[in-house]
């Protein structure tokens, strides 16, 4: 068994993007009268907006993913890219927060908040993922520190 973490962004619609190829698939399937093709692709409309993304620091292979993917029943689905912990590797929590305006200038009442888990190697910053919660980038940021 792993030793790992996982940190979900609690956000869904991580994949809205690919709802548009089982949307597509269902009109096509309709033109060319393709039934069976077409109940596949529309029962596959929902799946894409039922995506998560999150963090997962897997402690015994020193690594971290940034991953999207399901969360049924208790279980995971996801993949992501797997990204090694190197020595003289150093972790750091950027805060950002950007307000929408409106074209006379004033702010409006929405905004986004997110936080980057920064790498950096051999003076170069890398982005590892972008967080949702403060709380679960400075955890992160902990426990691939611990790694090193």
């Amino acid at each position: 068994m792993s030793n790992e973490a996982t940190w979900d962004d609690g956000v869904q619609g991580a994949g809205l993007g690919l709802a548009l190829v089982p949307l597509i698939g269902t009109f096509v399937a309709l033109r060319y009268q393709a039934y069976g093709w077409m109940a596949i692709a529309a029962a596959a409309i929902p799946w894409p907006f039922l995506m998560r993304s999150g963090g997962q620091v897997d402690a015994d292979g020193r690594r971290f993913r940034s991953f999207k993917g399901w969360h049924l029943r208790g279980r995971w689905f996801r993949w992501g890219r797997w990204r090694r912990v190197q020595p003289g590797d150093a972790f750091a929590v950027r805060h950002h927060k950007q307000s929408l305006m409106n074209r006379r200038g004033a702010p409006r009442a929405a905004g986004v908040e997110y936080w980057d888990l920064v790498c950096t190697r051999g003076g170069e910053e890398r982005v590892w993922h972008a967080f949702a919660s403060g709380s679960a980038a400075n955890a992160a940021a902990v426990q691939l520190t611990a790694l090193l």
